[in-house]
């Protein structure tokens, strides 16, 4: 749109500008808004129910309506409203500190401004505003407007846009012919009917485009804090120039800022160390230390591979460490594979059926071959020095002596249950508290109801955002490899880890979006004033989830996924190939991440996929009588 604008604007020597919603925009959806903010602050602050957003749309409306030919001040509309004198001026003063605190720059307009300038048009500024001009002059030399002639505004010559007045003062002082100036405004009523009015022509702007890509746009009726962080995001992700980096300003950001505001409130992190564990908490840990840097956290490398042997030992039985194992079947050389040791380490009878049966991973305990198999001199004297070297680890990191609070992404809670179970018998700390993102059938049977909390969901709450984790945990990944185990390095102990991943670039513009929102955002007013609600974070995930867009399934769909074997989020072969492999085709869509993504890509016509996804799931468990979440425990675990 801007690029058209500049074009326009070619044509004209004289530009001028509408300022709300034109050159300025405020991170609230509608001007009432600031008005519920303000309520809200005050009330907050002095323990009442001031009803004032009420009261200020009120009188300004009867102020407007008496003097219906001319502009209202803001002095005049607190003369009238309904208050004592001194609350009348905290409530002024309070209006103008939070406008400050909520105007921006338009950045496409911005743009169209500069370009202005850069071409030696006269350009002024014509609004309708009851704010003060030096007040509304600051505001514009803050957000980088400058260069322009004069400021016209209704309230210091008592005549508005709408009836044409203030346009046709402008011309005569400034001695232009109309012929020769371009109007560019949001407004029908006042932009483009005034300045016809006056005989100048106008370029009119949407008021509110809807610029994200998957959150929502909230309903009028909807909770004050929705509201504004939708006008937040909508009107400054137009400066990320990147799609991946615009979808992690939108949902990213958001998600991330939104956990870490709830640990640092955690009613239990007072008194407690808190753990963010890695690596799924890699970016959240950058989030953390930007916004809350006093408080007593670390980035702590564990990995449930890496505490295995820990466990085992703690719990005085090799076989038990299948606890630390993905919730699947094994056989028995995918044991002693996933445990890092090859077959001749462990003791294989010939009775021992290697690739036949098969055994439940966090039961391994269970099966007499397997711990014949484990109890081989080679991996117990191994085992035992990976427990005492990362015994020590655990040690000077915490967790024996201080009380812990440990965040991670969460799903099965099974960090929580093997650091839980290692200090059982070597410390009196109370018990280890677990906050999570979300976290899935099962969890509190394992490590306890009250000893975790989630924000996303629990494993009651089966929303659409759980069958697209697989998105977020790629969104998400770290630079670094998993932490495979502890080794000494001189006098320390430091983590080992497997070979990382190569980062693809659509995901580091995803996290760089996301941290560009929470580095806007906790510069915002509205992070003070808002919270941040975990369903306002879902539905724009669930919608990415359940109807993405051409491009998303285009460049998430091929990104890298591991689930046994290396394959991609959701890239399906050819329909052609699969009318005669029906076995691939189950097989490719078992094992996808983004099943839902994977129709939407098989198939290429768009149908509600998300939909059909969930009425076939429901079909497969009723009919056939096959339960699938033996696919989704493998998604999550491994």
């Amino acid at each position: 749109m801007h690029c058209t604008l500049m074009k326009k604007c070619q044509k004209y020597d004289v530009i001028t500008f509408d300022v709300f919603d034109t050159l300025l925009k405020r991170d609230v959806m509608s001007p009432t808004d600031v008005f519920c903010l303000i309520e809200q602050e005050f009330d907050q602050k002095h323990g009442i129910k001031s009803g004032f957003a009420e009261k200020r749309i009120y009188t300004e409306y009867t102020l407007r309506k008496a003097n219906s030919l001319r502009e209202v001040t803001l002095d005049e509309i607190y003369e009238a409203i309904d208050y004592s004198k001194a609350q009348r001026q905290e409530l002024k003063t309070l209006e103008l500190a939070t406008e400050k605190g909520l105007l921006h720059a338009n950045y496409p307009l911005k743009y169209v401004f500069d370009y202005c300038i850069a071409q030696k048009k006269k350009v002024f500024l014509i609004s309708d505003m009851y704010l003060p001009v030096s007040f509304l002059k600051e505001i514009l030399k803050d957000a980088g407007f400058a260069g322009y002639q004069k400021f016209y505004l209704s309230c210091e010559y008592r005549k508005t846009k709408l009836t044409g007045e203030l346009f046709r003062v402008f011309l005569q002082e400034e001695r232009i012919k109309r012929d020769n100036v371009l109007h560019i405004g949001d407004s029908i009523c006042a932009d483009v009917l005034g300045s016809f009015r006056a005989g100048i022509k106008c370029f009119h702007i949407p008021k509110n485009p809807h610029n994200t890509l998957y959150m929502p746009l909230p309903e009028d009726s909807s909770a004050l804090s929705k509201r504004c962080l939708y006008a937040f995001i909508n009107s400054r992700e137009c400066r990320c120039t990147i799609r991946s980096e615009q979808l992690g300003y939108e949902l990213l950001g958001p998600l991330i800022y939104g956990y870490c505001v709830q640990l640092h409130n955690h009613p239990k992190r007072k008194g407690r160390k808190v753990w963010l564990s890695a690596r799924d908490m890699y970016l959240f840990e950058k989030a953390y230390k930007l916004l809350y840097p006093e408080d007593d956290f670390e980035y702590i490398y564990l990995s449930r591979k890496s505490l295995r042997p820990i466990y085992a030992d703690a719990v005085g039985n090799l076989a038990k460490s299948g606890e630390a194992f993905p919730d699947k079947e094994y056989t028995l050389s995918q044991v002693i594979g996933y445990m890092g040791y090859e077959l001749e380490d462990a003791n294989i009878s010939e009775l021992c059926n290697l690739e036949g049966k098969k055994y439940q991973g966090r039961s391994l305990g269970d099966y007499p071959e397997v711990r014949k198999a484990l109890d081989s001199p080679i991996i117990v004297k191994k085992e035992a020095e990976l427990a005492a070297v990362g015994k020590q680890y655990l040690d000077k990191h915490g967790l024996f002596s201080e009380p812990l609070l440990l965040a991670d992404i969460g799903w099965h809670g099974t960090t929580q249950l093997l650091l839980e179970k290692i200090r059982e018998k070597s410390s009196q700390m109370p018990p280890i508290i677990g906050y999570y993102l979300g976290c899935c059938q099962g969890t509190s049977k394992r490590i306890g109801k009250d000893t975790y909390g989630t924000w996303l969901f629990d494993e009651e709450d089966n929303r659409p955002f759980m069958r697209g984790i697989v998105l977020l945990e790629s969104m998400i990944l770290a630079p670094h490899g998993s932490t495979v185990r502890f080794e000494k390095e001189g006098s320390s102990v430091v983590p080992i880890f497997a070979e990382a991943e190569n980062v693809p670039n659509t995901i580091l513009e995803m996290q760089q979006g996301a941290m560009s929102f929470i580095t806007d955002f906790k510069k915002s007013l509205l992070s003070n004033a808002i919270t941040v609600h975990a369903e306002t974070v879902c539905a724009g995930f669930e919608k990415l989830e359940m109807t993405p867009k051409n491009e998303e399934l285009e460049y998430i769909g091929e990104l890298d996924y591991e689930n046994f074997y290396q394959t991609k989020i959701a890239s399906p072969k050819k329909f052609r190939y699969y009318l005669i492999h029906w076995k691939a085709l189950k097989d490719d869509f078992m094992y996808a991440g983004w099943r839902t993504g994977f129709m939407y890509r098989l198939f290429k016509f768009r149908l509600p996929y998300g939909k059909i996804y969930d009425l076939g799931r429901w079909g497969w468990k009723k009919i056939k009588k096959k339960d699938i979440k033996k696919y989704d425990s493998e998604k999550l675990e491994v």
